[in-house]
């Protein structure tokens, strides 16, 4: 299956293109993009990875950190927040989570 992504960096770099390869469990993976072709991703390096409906993004766009009470997208689904080691808070919904760790693990901090 063919995903949308955007791929943020630890030092604020972007990659935003399509892969067929996301495995947690494998520490790598390929974006296909426009500008540079196919981009080998180590996952150790990323930020966040990003699925999303189109790469084009809206910056007004603002879904807010709460979820509301009949969203359909929660529907199967629990609210989850995900702290990065920079500090920055994301939220979102899950279907696979587990709690028993990472399916692959980031860098330290020094």
């Amino acid at each position: 299956m063919t995903h949308k992504v955007v791929a943020h960096y630890i030092g604020r770099r972007v990659v935003k293109g399509v892969s067929h390869d996301i495995n947690p469990k494998r520490p790598f993976c390929h974006i296909r993009t426009v500008e540079h072709g196919t981009v080998s991703v180590k996952l150790i390096d990323l930020k966040a990875l990003f699925f999303v409906k189109d790469l084009t993004g809206d910056p007004k766009r603002d879904e807010g950190r709460m979820l509301e009470i009949r969203d359909p997208r929660a529907r199967g689904a629990r609210p989850i927040e995900v702290e990065l080691g920079d500090g920055e808070r994301v939220t979102g919904l899950t279907v696979g989570y587990s709690p028993q760790g990472p399916s692959w693990y980031p860098k330290q901090p020094p």
